[in-house]
């Protein structure tokens, strides 16, 4: 049901009146930030479906954003006599997406949707293309300027897709400056973890990023990677848990480098999924070496397998749980089960189809 005149002033009152609770930090560039990744997080909802093969942000010298896909637009049907665009850009929704669509990435903490990033720009232009025809509906701080029209010719250089243009607004952001190397980076992760979506960023400059080969194609060219060196490779789905591991022993680094993943987000904490990958590798030394590791914790034995040790562990689950607000660390048991319950068996045959993994071992447990 679509709101009435007073739920939607008073819920676009909340968000200007406390906008920090809605998007973060309106003064360091954080919350600003968070308004762009609130908008392609809605372009990559299209690429997961299937129906969009690229996503680009422009950053304006006026400080206005523009975030465009080629994917099958945002629906345009009337929804109690409002059309159903007009409600995801004037309505906060209470499950993760205004239409109940799977899959789909949150992008910031807060995962507000697109109504907050209307309610905070001064103004907001969407176009949209439904079964072939333009629709297009300008914004001003969150309220509508007339209903969505046809446009008579389709967007410079826009084929079929979403557009959306936005001026965040300077009376709630103290900071208008975006950080585009920061936007940059976040969106060659993005290119990671998707393949083979192409993203593009255009401020002063055009930058292209692109990773068919996904995250091994990122791990391989990381300094300390050998690519003659064994790679152990995991991908598998373990109960509703899908587990990406790529893991390399090798003498370039005292400690171990592990990155990780859940869903889209990096978890800089780690967590339940890197547990589950140091508890796998517990579980084999003791396996295949039970007199070495008789009487020694499994601390200790992490310890020993630690130094030169380059991996990424990575997990999609539904509905993932963290332990702090910056989703900083995985918190979700099933995630820790999954990577132990795939990366067990991966790792024995690993360590038995490779002489120089054996010794090293040996060595190290000696």
């Amino acid at each position: 049901m679509a709101w009435s005149e007073d739920e939607a002033r008073a819920f676009l009152e909340a968000v200007r009146r406390r906008p920090g609770m809605f998007i973060g930090d309106t003064r360091d560039g954080s919350g600003l930030a968070n308004l762009v990744w609130e908008v392609v997080a809605n372009a990559l909802d299209q690429f997961l479906a299937g129906a969009c093969t690229r996503i680009d942000v422009t950053l304006t010298a006026e400080g206005a954003i523009r975030v465009s896909d080629d994917g099958s637009g945002i629906p345009v049907h009337l929804v109690d006599g409002v059309p159903f665009a007009q409600r995801v850009l004037t309505e906060h929704h209470a499950t993760p997406t205004a239409d109940g669509h799977r899959p789909h990435e949150h992008l910031t903490p807060h995962g507000m949707g697109l109504a907050v990033v209307n309610a905070l720009s001064e103004w907001l232009v969407l176009e949209t293309c439904r079964a072939g025809r333009w629709h297009t509906q300008r914004h001003a701080r969150g309220q509508p300027l007339g209903g969505l029209a046809l446009l008579d010719t389709a967007p410079q250089d826009a084929a079929r897709g979403t557009r959306m243009s936005f001026l965040p607004d300077a009376v709630i952001f103290s900071d208008g400056r975006l950080d585009g190397d920061a936007i940059a980076r976040r969106l060659r992760e993005l290119a990671w973890l998707h393949p083979p979506l192409k993203l593009t960023l255009t401020d002063h400059r055009t930058q292209h990023f692109h990773a068919p080969g996904g995250l091994e194609e990122v791990f391989l060219q990381r300094e300390g990677v050998s690519l003659s060196a064994p790679l152990l490779r995991v991908d598998g789905v373990a109960g509703m848990v899908h587990v990406q591991v790529l893991a390399q022993w090798t003498d370039g680094l005292r400690g171990a480098q592990v990155d990780s993943y859940a869903n889209v987000d990096r978890t800089t904490a780690d967590g339940e999924h890197v547990d589950g990958f140091f508890q796998a590798i517990v579980d084999v030394l003791r396996e295949r070496y039970p007199q070495a590791c008789r009487g020694r914790p499994a601390r200790l034995l992490r310890q020993r397998m630690s130094p030169g040790l380059q991996a990424v562990v990575r997990v999609r689950l539904k509905d993932p749980a963290y332990g702090a607000p910056t989703r900083s660390r995985l918190a979700s048991p099933e995630a820790r089960q999954a990577v132990r319950e795939l990366v067990r068996p991966a790792l024995h045959a690993f360590i038995a189809s490779h002489a120089e993994c054996q010794g090293l071992i040996e060595r190290r447990l000696g």
